[in-house]
């Protein structure tokens, strides 16, 4: 299955990291990732939606930026 890393940036990180993974993973994130600098999410390709992913960072109250990746499906084993 292909997947879309997301990396957040969030400013200030606590307590909006905890926020930002509970609230992605209402929309279908289905992993998570702590980083120095906030949170890396990750998602089915078919089911990610920047707009939703917008929707839900402007409801937080942080400065959060995000850059997204493709990831192809792989055979982890």
């Amino acid at each position: 299955m292909d997947y879309i890393s997301i990396s957040c940036k969030i400013i200030p990180l606590n307590p909006a990291a905890e926020i930002v993974v509970a609230k992605l993973s209402e929309i279908g994130f289905d992993s998570f990732e702590e980083t120095e600098e906030g949170v890396n999410a990750y998602i089915p390709a078919k089911d990610f939606d920047a707009e939703k992913v917008n929707t839900v960072f402007a409801s937080i109250e942080a400065a959060i930026s995000f850059t997204q990746k493709f990831i192809p499906a792989q055979n982890w084993y």
